[in-house]
This record gives structure tokens, sequence and C-alpha cells, in this order.
């Protein structure tokens, strides 16, 4: 029987590390990301798939804002994810003018895409907040990612793309 409930212990503990390593894999970290650009030939979909993700951290950002009664910086965040929407989308119709397709719904497609990483990372910054009291502090790749994010030039720049004209 003793055996039993340490096989069972056992058990929920590598049920338990599976889900954490399964929900960190669902948001590898940006410089994995662009490792994997790098490694597969310069794959743009991996650049969309960034420029999302900061759209989504930026959307998440305003929300936690506007929830705090702060308007004016809640629409900057908002703002900044538009601008990285539409950088998703330019580099979408890259990929698509390269493959000699015509580009359809492509800001439908950048929409859909965002709203599952803003759900992504909403996860994350709901159990932050329940662990640690905060949403973002004290989560060094939240951090790190926002911190990031806030430059759109120079994240165009790290992974060599031109920077895109902010509206």
């Amino acid at each position: 029987m003793k055996n039993a409930k340490c096989s069972t212990l056992a058990l929920c503990a590598c049920l338990c590390l599976t889900a954490q390593a399964q929900a960190e894999e669902a948001l590898p970290s940006f410089e994995v990301v662009r490792q994997q650009y790098r490694d597969s030939n310069q794959d743009l979909t991996r650049v969309s798939y960034l420029y999302r993700r900061c759209a989504a951290l930026n959307l998440n950002v305003s929300s936690i804002l506007l929830r705090k009664k702060q308007a004016k910086p809640a629409q900057e965040y908002e703002k900044l994810a538009s601008h990285y929407m539409l950088m998703s989308e330019a580099v979408d119709k890259e990929v698509d003018q390269r493959l000699g397709m015509k580009t359809a719904n492509s800001m439908t497609v950048v929409n859909l895409a965002v709203k599952h990483l803003v759900e992504l990372y909403q996860q994350r910054m709901q159990k932050n907040l329940k662990m640690r009291g905060e949403y973002i502090a004290k989560d060094q790749m939240l951090e790190s990612e926002l911190a990031e994010c806030l430059e759109p030039e120079d994240f165009a720049k790290k992974l060599g793309r031109k920077p895109f004209p902010a509206h």
C-alpha cells in the first residue's frame, strides 16, 4: 500500500511537471524563436509569430491598465499592439507573394492568431497574479519580452528586418 501511495505521488509530480513544461512550450522564449528563424534559413512565418506575440502581450498590458483605470497608457499599449499586428500582416503578405499566392483576409488571420496568443499570455498573467500578486513583475520572461516589445524598430532589427514605420 505504501508503494502505491509513493507511485501515485510520483505520477502526480510528473504530470504537474509535464503540464508546466507544456505551458512553457506554448510560449517559447523570443531567443528560441529567433534561433529557429536563423536555423530555418529565415522562415518569415517565425517573424510574423514574434510580431503577433508582441501584439498579444501589449493587448494584455492594455487590458490590465484599463482595469486599473489608466485609460491613456492603455491606449498607448493598444496602439503598439495594432502596430505589431500591421507588421505581422505585412510579413504574411510578403510570404504569400513569395509563394505566388493571393493574400486574402490577412488581417483576419492575424487577429485570430493574436487572440490565441492573448489567451496564452492571459493564463500566464492570471497564474502570476495568484502566485505572486503581480501580473508581470517577478516573471523574468514576461518582463524581458515586454521590454523588447516596447521598441518595434529595434525588435525588427534584431530579426534583420527593416523597421516598419509607425502610423
